[in-house]
């Protein structure tokens, strides 16, 4: 304990409870499986050990139909409201150069080993012990991908678009970050009615 009862079939924290103890968990699990189903059509849910404050980190992949991977860069996602993401920055900082290494190495072996090809997100959860989790696989380029371009100089729409029509990657290393980039995302809310939607103020 703790645990997080999560929605397979949902994202966004959506379907997602925290239980910290075991009479919890039945009225917990309940909660999860209406939201899910409610959000997504579907109820499914799954268990894993809940990281109290854990970072999130993400490694921006390209891959392509010949098995070369390569990570563009890292993202710090940790500063999030209700499972959303607020900011992201990149590189991603306060990580040690082992981590660093063991996240770029498992993104590319998820990779491979899952035959993906084209631009991806691997997301990962490092807790405050310096434990790194699996998160999951973005199959997309992500609403924050253009930090990581900033910092890789790589342009990642056209490097996806040269996947798919079957390119080898004309990117052979995992390039060096240069710089620093933020994203912050604006959300119309109104802070005295408990942040309600409010997209005309």
């Amino acid at each position: 304990m703790p645990i997080a009862i999560k929605a397979a079939f949902g994202g966004g924290g959506k379907g997602l409870k925290v239980a910290r103890t075991v009479e919890e968990i039945p009225e917990l699990y309940e909660s999860a499986v209406r939201e899910a189903t409610a959000a997504f059509g579907r109820g499914e849910c799954f268990v894993e050990r809940y990281l109290d404050k854990p970072r999130h980190v993400e490694a921006q992949v390209l891959a392509d139909m010949h098995g070369n991977v390569v990570v563009a860069g890292l993202r710090d996602c940790s500063l999030q409201r209700r499972y959303q993401k607020l900011v992201e920055e990149a590189p991603a900082p306060f990580l040690t150069d082992a981590q660093r290494k063991e996240i770029y190495e498992a993104a590319k072996r998820i990779c491979r080993e899952a035959h993906y090809h084209g631009a991806g997100t691997v997301e990962f959860l490092v807790g405050q012990d310096g434990l790194i989790s699996f998160l999951e696989v973005n199959t997309r380029l992500q609403v924050e991908h253009p930090i990581t371009e900033e910092t890789a100089g790589i342009d990642l729409v056209l490097q996806q678009f040269k996947i798919a029509n079957g390119d080898k990657l004309d990117i052979t290393e995992d390039p060096t970050p240069r710089g620093h980039a933020f994203e912050f995302r604006i959300n119309g809310e109104d802070a005295g009615r408990n942040f309600l939607p409010a997209p005309d103020r």
